[in-house]
């Protein structure tokens, strides 16, 4: 009986920092994947809205601002404690015409890990880890 909790120690041992390390690593992708897509869903909604749609970001989060009245709050925080954002400008702006204000955005989490998404002028978003 020993002999097996001794085992079972060791093991856990193991594991438990590569789990914390792979559920660190699927929080900074999915909180880029989240971010990615709203950077789109604002450039399409500013398009099909004919209206400027604005995105500020802060350093635990961002908010999605279509029609001036009532922006929509995301936190870093629904996806993990650990993770911060960082940017080349506080607001992301998009066009009627579907142009951005170009800039660099910077998820980091906890362990010093980054993920970048990268907008242009023309409004294309892409992701470069």
């Amino acid at each position: 009986m020993l002999v097996v909790i001794g085992i079972l120690a060791i093991l856990l041992a193991i594991a438990v920092p590569r789990y914390n390390a792979w559920r660190a690593a699927n929080a900074l992708q999915s909180a880029t994947e989240t971010l990615m897509a709203h950077i789109k869903q604002a450039r399409i909604m500013a398009v099909t809205g004919h209206r400027d749609v604005y995105i500020a970001f802060t350093a635990t989060g961002y908010t999605v601002d279509s029609t001036g009245a009532q922006p929509q709050p995301y936190a870093l925080s629904a996806y993990s404690g650990g993770l911060s954002l960082s940017s080349t400008s506080t607001t992301l702006n998009f066009n009627s015409n579907g142009t951005a204000s170009a800039g660099t955005v910077t998820l980091t989490d906890a362990d010093g890990d980054t993920r970048a998404i990268t907008v242009n002028y023309v409004g294309r978003a892409y992701s470069n880890p």
